[in-house]
C-alpha cells in the first residue's frame, strides 16, 4: 500500500511538472487561424476587438480600421526580394497593422496562481532599417494587468528578411489572473513591429491532467484493496 501511495505521488508530481513548463498562453505563436497566399496576399489583418486565435486586438479608442496583422513567411515585398520569416513556426504577428495606427497591439488573459513567479519569453521583429518604409527600430511595450513594463527595442537590421530579438522576464502573479498585452511603439514612420513565440510558464491553474492522472493512482490503490480482501 506504502507502495501505491508513492506511485501515486509520483505520478501528481510528474502531472504539476508539466503543467508548470507548458506554455500557459493560447496561439502564442500566432499559428490560428491559418493565413493563406503568398507574396503580398500572405497577410491577415484585424481590427480592435476582434480575436486572433485567443488573442484580443486592442487598442487606441476610435480606431475603427484594421490595426494588427498577423503575417505568413510567405508574405514578401519589393517584387520578392523582402522577406517576412516568423521566429517560430509559420506565422508571426506584426502590432503595425496594415499600415502604423499607433499603440495598437494584443492581449490576454491566464489563470494564475496568486503569489507564484512566471516567466514570460517573447522575440521582437525588425525589418531591414535599409528600406525606407522600415527605417527604423521595431519597439513592442509589454503591459502588465494594464501597467507599463517597458519598452522593447529591436534596432538589428539583416539585409532583406526580419530579424529577431528575445525578450525574458519574471513577474510574480498578483491575483488569480493575469491579463498580458503587447503594444505597437514602433514610430508610426516605419511599418513592422513583428511579435512571435510568446511563452508564459509557471504555475497552471486549473490543472485538470494532474488531478486525474491522481485519481487513476487511487482507483489503483483501491484495485489492490479489493484484491487483497479476496
Amino acid at each position: 500500500m506504502k507502495r501505491l501511495l508513492r506511485i501515486s505521488a509520483m505520478i501528481a508530481a510528474v502531472g504539476l511538472t508539466s503543467g508548470a513548463n507548458a506554455n500557459l498562453l493560447t496561439n502564442g505563436g500566432f499559428e490560428t487561424p491559418v493565413v493563406p497566399g503568398t507574396g503580398t496576399s500572405a497577410l491577415t489583418s484585424y481590427a480592435i476587438g476582434q480575436n486572433i486565435g485567443g488573442w484580443q486586438v486592442v487598442g487606441t479608442s476610435g480606431v475603427t480600421s484594421q490595426v494588427v496583422s498577423v503575417v505568413n513567411s510567405q508574405y514578401a515585398e519589393n517584387s520578392g526580394a523582402l522577406h517576412f520569416t516568423s521566429q517560430e513556426g509559420n506565422q508571426h504577428a506584426d502590432l503595425t497593422g496594415p499600415s502604423n495606427q499607433g499603440r495598437n497591439g494584443v492581449q490576454q488573459t491566464v489563470a494564475t496562481l496568486t503569489g507564484a513567479t512566471y516567466t514570460l519569453s517573447f522575440w521582437v521583429g525588425n525589418q531591414t532599417n535599409s528600406v525606407l518604409a522600415y527605417s527604423n527600430a521595431s519597439s513592442i511595450e509589454w503591459d502588465l494587468n494594464g501597467a507599463n513594463q517597458g519598452i522593447f527595442t529591436n534596432n538589428n537590421s539583416l539585409t532583406s528578411d526580419v530579424s529577431w530579438l528575445n525578450v525574458t522576464r519574471t513577474f510574480v502573479a498578483a491575483g488569480p489572473a493575469t491579463t498580458l498585452a503587447f503594444f505597437n511603439a514602433t514610430p508610426t514612420s516605419d511599418n513592422f513591429a513583428g511579435l512571435d513565440n510568446v511563452d508564459l510558464t509557471g504555475a497552471a491553474i486549473p490543472e485538470p491532467v494532474s488531478a486525474a492522472l491522481l485519481g487513476l493512482g487511487v482507483i489503483a490503490l483501491g484495485a489492490l484493496r479489493r484484491r487483497r480482501s479476496i
